[in-house]
């Protein structure tokens, strides 16, 4: 399986939404850290194949490191801008 995972929070909100829509489509699985959030921001809630996590605390960039994957599986560790 082809995952991707990347981390942002709200500063991050005007350039992400294209980023994330061109990198969701590459992979079968876009996994999103969602730092400083509460919910998911409605123009992410659009992102099919997008799994979202909400940490305790502002993890920055190493969020990205928050979900589980699977030996087989290519990780691809990507920015929000």
């Amino acid at each position: 399986m082809l995952i991707a995972n990347i981390a942002t929070y709200p500063a991050r909100e005007r350039n992400r939404r294209e980023a994330f829509k061109s990198i969701a489509k590459q992979v079968d699985v876009l996994n999103v850290t969602l730092n400083e959030y509460t919910k998911v921001p409605r123009d992410l809630r659009r992102i099919e194949n997008a799994n979202f996590y909400f940490p305790e605390e502002n993890l920055r960039d190493v969020g990205k490191f928050s979900f589980k994957v699977a030996p087989e599986d290519d990780v691809f560790l990507c920015d929000d801008d």
